[in-house]
């Protein structure tokens, strides 16, 4: 592989300061010096470098054979490394370790090192001697001993930290949560805790658990770098795995470097729209509760008009956040936007008509959960106000549930909206023979409507004459209620009563009328409702 010796003193240097001191000089380190030779290294440390070719081999052959040699060499147990020497020649210089060849200095070498020929291979015989010595010295029993011994103690300096760690981040939580509680009821802001203590306490919760699982990692990359490089064997694995992370350490160091403003940007446009979504929705509890009120501003307006407005702030916090998002100007990323887009536009046109029209049928306020209403032909209680759909309950407890556009074009009849504050009124017709005094039959209605439950004394009910027809009278009782919702529970009673007043009283109903000419029937009233006073009816002709 490449190295020159600017990135080879570097690393080595990153190396022994450890990872996080790597880490930190790469971050400020933006350029990096180019590569100009091939190294030669023994168990991953670079001993110097190839530069120049020696035919027929190229640089980075030589480097590669010259290592491996070196490898070879130090393993043996037969050659001394004192016994390097160099053996002068025409055009290069050799070194031999006994009578094995090790490498040549060539005088190309020599001019691109920019020193003579001798001083360099006398400089090179030096490093490579000091090398196997500390390459045999670190294999001795008692070090392999030692760097056991190392390990166990590093890991377990790093399973006491992560532990500790944990233990520090639970009683920190603890602590602040328990400050943040006192400082609020210090200053009676326990309402600010009921609405958004959860949430912050949660967020505490969060970075804690961020912050302590980065530590904890960090320490598990420690300590494995460390123990590993004890070990002779594994210090070129610990290097190679310091490298390995290394690269995609430092670009996403740097990346993050990079995007630290446009992150503070994005942070702060979040928390202001959070912030102004929770005021919202605390204003909106509020006004729906009766806690706060606004001149001509409906109750019932405060919950749809908090989703609306949040919909919107997010909306404007996503369009204003958007460039300073990452890949945010990437064209791949504006693709995926536009085609989302297009999905959204396409599949949700009814979906997009039912939202306009429960906008609008909020502000029209034509009904309240709770009312009594007549959509079309459906009569039921409304359960449930929605953006989308209306959810009414029927009579027969049948939920139907109603697109706001459908609902948008038909009639409404809101049974509750009058009846708490004047009453509503519930009306039945009988029809009854011109025989029965007509004030009498007003007398009876009255009666029977001030004598059914549900109906109201004050207004009093009252009576209207619909129709004169040939054989009957029509007759309407009107009676106020503020039950509503048992309208039909209410009427049914009245008609009860009515039929009890008018058999009690023996006026006859006739409702649906009978024919005129009586043909020895029976009078239409029970038998136990009768008095002594009833009499058949005579069959009579009219007189020509």
């Amino acid at each position: 592989m490449t190295w020159s010796s600017g990135i080879d003193f570097g690393r080595q240097s990153a190396t022994r300061a450890g990872l996080l001191s790597l880490t930190f000089v790469a971050i400020l380190t933006s350029a990096e010096a180019p590569a100009t030779g091939y190294a030669v290294v023994l168990e991953g440390n670079v001993l110097f470098t190839i530069e120049a070719p020696r035919p027929p081999y190229t640089a980075a052959q030589r480097a590669t054979d010259i290592s491996n040699d070196l490898l070879a060499l130090a393993r043996s147990t037969e050659v001394d490394a004192s016994s390097l020497r160099m053996v002068p020649g025409e055009t290069d210089t050799i070194l031999l370790a006994g009578h094995t060849f090790v490498m040549s200095i060539t005088d190309e070498d020599a001019r691109r090192a920019g020193r003579s020929r001798e001083d360099l291979a006398g400089q090179r015989r030096n490093t490579i001697q000091k090398a196997i010595a500390a390459y045999r010295r670190a294999r001795a029993p008692w070090l392999v001993l030692r760097a056991f011994l190392v390990a166990i103690v590093c890991w377990a300096a790093a399973a006491a930290f992560i532990f500790v760690m944990y233990r520090l981040k639970r009683r920190t939580v603890l602590l602040l949560g328990e400050r943040y509680r006192r400082f609020l009821t210090s200053r009676h802001l326990d309402s600010v805790h009921a609405h958004f203590g959860r949430q912050l306490l949660a967020i505490t919760d969060a970075v804690a658990n961020l912050l302590t699982a980065t530590a904890a990692l960090v320490a598990i990359c420690l300590a494995s770098y460390y123990s590993l490089s004890q070990f002779p064997g594994m210090a070129g694995i610990s290097r190679s795995l310091l490298d390995s992370l290394q690269e995609p350490v430092l670009l996403a160091a740097r990346l993050f470097v990079r995007y630290l403003p446009h992150l503070f940007v994005v942070l702060l446009i979040a928390g202001g729209t959070y912030v102004l979504i929770r005021i919202l929705r605390v204003t909106a509890h509020a006004v729906e509760h009766g806690d706060i009120s606004f001149p001509g501003f409906y109750s019932e307006w405060a919950r749809p008009t908090s989703k609306l407005i949040t919909i919107v702030l997010a909306i404007l916090a996503l369009v204003v956040m958007f460039p300073y998002l990452p890949g945010g100007d990437s064209p791949a990323f504006r693709g995926i936007s536009i085609f989302i887009g297009v999905l959204v536009s396409l599949g949700s046109s009814s979906a997009m008509g039912n939202l306009i029209a429960g906008i609008i049928l909020t502000y029209m306020h034509p009904y309240r959960v709770g009312d009594r209403v007549r959509i079309s032909e459906t009569v039921g209680d409304v359960q449930e106000k929605s953006l989308l759909v209306t959810r009414l309950r029927t009579v027969k407890n049948v939920e139907i549930i109603l697109p706001n556009s459908m609902i948008l074009g038909a009639h409404i009849l809101n049974y509750t909206v009058q009846a708490e504050a004047r009453g509503l009124i519930l009306h039945t017709s009988v029809t009854v023979g011109y025989n029965a005094p007509w004030r009498a039959v007003h007398n009876l209605l009255i009666r029977a409507a001030n004598g059914t439950d549900g109906i109201l004394t004050t207004p009093d009910p009252f009576v209207l004459q619909t129709s004169l027809g040939d054989s009957y009278v029509t007759y309407e009782i009107n009676a106020f209620t503020n039950r509503p919702s048992e309208m039909e529970r209410i009427l049914a009673r009245m008609h009860e009563r009515i039929q009890d007043e008018f058999n009690r009283a023996g006026v006859e109903l006739l409702s649906p009328a009978y024919v005129s000419l009586r043909d020895g029937n029976t009078v239409a009233i029970p038998k136990e409702s009768r008095t002594e006073d009833t009499r058949e009816p005579w069959f009579t002709l009219p007189r020509h």
